[in-house]
């Protein structure tokens, strides 16, 4: 329970992150037409599914060196998972460009599922 309140906390700040200082008062399809928007706004994707996995991975793997190892090779597919998720939701939001969107539900949306992922993975491993 402490992990997901930990992962909630990295999501939504990266979502708040977005939404304050990257869209700001721009449509979300406006900001995934600018191409410098857009790519900070992957890049704090990335930086997001970094954080929750080196959570992980500082909490579980460091006294199992089993965990670690067995991190280092999810890794690649997690992220490309995630990239992949998120670029599906952007496509999807992006298809009415005059939608709201909660970037909090987009973010854990994307986010939750590679934490439960990474829980269980350390629930098999300890």
């Amino acid at each position: 329970m402490a992990d997901m309140h930990e992962v909630s906390t990295a999501v939504l700040s990266s979502a708040a992150f977005i939404d304050h200082e990257v869209k700001g008062d721009l449509l979300f399809t406006q900001m995934m037409a600018d191409s410098v928007l857009r790519g900070t706004f992957f890049w704090v994707l990335d930086n997001t599914f970094h954080e929750i996995f080196y959570y992980f991975q500082q909490k579980y793997g460091q006294d199992n060196p089993k965990l670690t190892k067995h991190f280092r090779h999810v890794k690649q597919t997690l992220i490309v998972n995630m990239r992949h998720d998120a670029y599906e939701h952007a496509k999807k939001l992006s298809a009415n460009p005059q939608t709201a969107v909660d970037l909090n539900r987009y973010f854990t949306d994307i986010f939750i599922p590679v934490a439960e992922q990474l829980a269980a993975d350390s629930d098999k491993f300890n």
